[in-house]
């Protein structure tokens, strides 16, 4: 960045308005990831929490399967003794399998198995080569429109053909959202496989132009004006009295304004 500001100009009729729409857009992304943030806060304990349904249902059918292979056993022509053995096991064995599916357990697996998969990713993505890293991330990248099309599409085909589809193939629906939503599982490919694939020539020579465009003077000045945009306070409501000044001000700011301003 320049130490002096950059002079003004006409170019400044186009750089500020690219300035005002591109804070604006800034804006509008940077609340659309922090109510996308906090809908996933929210939805991803509320979808844990559907979970104790099955695991419910589970538990009741374990312990009715528990009961009943206790009748069983009660019944077989064996020693006393030997049928209460049989019974304390079968018990036994109940109450530790009972402790294996229930929500804290479940919540406490899906943990692990969450954070052995980022591991997994890590260590994998950091013996690659800078080559494979930067395929890995544009197969990824590829991933993101093609789970989303093919989601979106399952969906609208068995919502429009229900009618004419049987109707167990409805069931395909949550396969559809898993799909939808599995672009969340290579969201850590990004950072895993990033150090490797800067390092890859194309990548190098990607920065050096990025470099080169920053030191472009009109690049410059777009960045000093979008800076001085960005510095600007909120709009607040602006009075008839008071819009005009503001006009004189953004339009006296170029030399092309000045000179519409003289004639």
């Amino acid at each position: 960045m320049a130490l002096r500001p950059p002079s003004t100009g006409a170019d400044d009729l186009v750089i500020v308005p690219l300035c005002a729409v591109a804070l604006a857009i800034s804006k509008l992304l940077k609340a659309m990831l922090s109510i996308l943030i906090n809908v996933l806060d929210y939805a991803f304990p509320v979808l844990l929490q559907f979970m104790r349904i099955p695991l419910f249902i589970a538990r009741m059918i374990g312990d009715g399967m528990a009961l009943v292979f206790e009748g069983i056993v009660r019944c077989l022509p064996l020693s006393h003794a030997k049928r209460d053995a049989w019974r304390a096991q079968v018990r036994d064995q109940w109450i530790w399998f009972r402790r294996k599916i229930s929500y804290q357990a479940f919540e406490q697996a899906l943990h692990h198995v969450f954070e052995a998969g980022m591991g997994w990713v890590f260590r994998r993505c950091r013996k690659l080569t800078p080559r494979g890293a930067l395929l890995i991330i544009a197969c990824a990248l590829l991933w993101l429109p093609v789970s989303f099309g093919t989601a979106t599409l399952l969906h609208v085909t068995l919502i429009a053909k229900a009618k004419l589809l049987p109707a167990w193939m409805q069931l395909l629906h949550p396969f559809a959202t898993f799909i939808a939503k599995s672009k969340l599982l290579v969201l850590p490919v990004y950072p895993a496989a990033w150090p490797q694939a800067k390092q890859h020539p194309v990548v190098q020579r990607s920065f050096d132009f990025c470099r080169y465009c920053m030191r472009l003077h009109l690049v410059q000045k777009t960045r000093y004006r979008y800076q001085q945009t960005h510095a600007v306070p909120p709009w607040r409501p602006i009075s008839s009295g008071a819009l005009l000044p503001i006009l004189v001000w953004w339009i006296g700011s170029t030399r092309c304004g000045f000179l519409l301003l003289i004639r």
